[in-house]
């Protein structure tokens, strides 16, 4: 039996070096690895939906940035396994020789750690890092290999030489893989493009913990009521976003500020941050300053929950996304969304 196939029965393959025993005869827990960037919370709820889900297997969690970077706060999660390695790379450096130097040796460490404590299935999210490359050659043939992207065809719009470079790197990253995981039909779209037949894929949207949104804390959604003096008595519109020019955050503005006159028991608020937020500000007039909330980035989930809980309507007026987790996040929660 393949160790694909044993994964989907549930048990781990009977080779030692994929995990499912020792050489001494001693029988651990299977688990799945993964090789991820940064820990996000709609990353986080995947790993957990993945232990909780998937009976008989625990989680290891490979982070291969700097975590000292991350701009998200949250609790300890056991469950995943989470570990981390010394001199690793930033976002931040993403360009520089350090950047590449740094990416490439912690994939050797994520290598080691793989060997030592072999997996019953490896999933590595993306594919264009030194630390990933490295990592999906290595893994290749050895475990059984998913890859995960949300890559979208949409997004796919290089030319020239990237275009070149693009081609080789996707289809190789195709070719190594026993299974491609996109978030859904435009990632399918977008996988096919570079050759991976329709049976390969199988869909693993990011999700976020709809319990969590559901469920927020009363003394949660008050706190956060107080912090931006929100007053119960008005009606809010969402804008949720990073503060770059594909996330559209300026159309949002421009269509509150169109409407507002006519509106005057609506305001704006509006969760994110980036280099554009000068720009952003500029953009409301005087007269509708005190209607429109910039509460900057939010670093634990469970207040962005609270905020949800405020918010009558969500306005998400990004060009593109690779995936938009936070529609199902609103979809599920308490506004609707436009």
């Amino acid at each position: 039996m393949s160790g694909a196939a044993q994964i989907q029965e549930g048990k781990a393959p009977s080779d030692p070096a994929r995990g499912g025993g020792s050489e001494s005869g001693e029988v651990r827990k299977p688990h799945i690895a993964f090789v991820v960037n940064t820990l996000t919370p709609y990353r986080v709820q995947s790993h957990l939906r993945v232990r909780r889900e998937i009976p008989g297997f625990d989680v290891r969690t490979y982070v291969h940035w700097d975590m000292g970077q991350n701009l998200w706060v949250y609790d300890d999660v056991p469950e995943i396994g989470v570990r981390s390695f010394p001199g690793v790379a930033s976002e931040k450096q993403m360009g520089t020789l350090d950047y590449y130097r740094r990416e490439w040796r912690t994939g050797g460490l994520i290598i080691e750690q793989l060997i030592k404590d072999p997996p019953a299935a490896l999933l590595v999210c993306g594919y264009a890092t030194p630390s990933t490359f490295r990592v999906i050659r290595w893994a290749s043939g050895r475990i059984p290999l998913m890859i995960w992207g949300d890559s979208n065809i949409h997004g796919d719009t290089v030319t020239g030489y990237k275009r070149l470079i693009k081609d080789r790197l996707v289809r190789w990253a195709v070719s190594k893989a026993d299974a491609i995981m996109p978030c859904g039909v435009n990632g399918k779209k977008f996988f096919a493009r570079y050759g991976c037949p329709a049976q390969k894929m199988f869909a693993f949207p990011v999700e976020p913990d709809y319990e969590m949104i559901e469920k927020c804390p009363k003394e949660t959604i008050d706190a956060a009521r107080e912090r931006w003096k929100i007053d119960p008595a008005r009606k809010r519109l969402l804008v949720c976003g990073r503060f770059i020019s594909v996330k559209g955050i300026d159309v949002g503005i421009d269509a509150y500020v169109a409407i507002a006159d006519r509106r005057p028991d609506w305001d704006l608020f509006i969760v994110g941050d980036g280099p554009l937020r000068k720009f952003l500000e500029a953009r409301v007039p005087a007269r509708l300053k005190h209607r429109v909330t910039f509460a900057g980035f939010i670093d634990k989930q469970d207040v962005v929950n609270a905020i949800y809980h405020q918010c009558e309507v969500l306005v998400h007026p990004s060009n593109k996304d690779a995936w938009g987790v936070v529609l199902p996040e609103l979809v599920f929660g308490p506004s609707s969304g436009t």
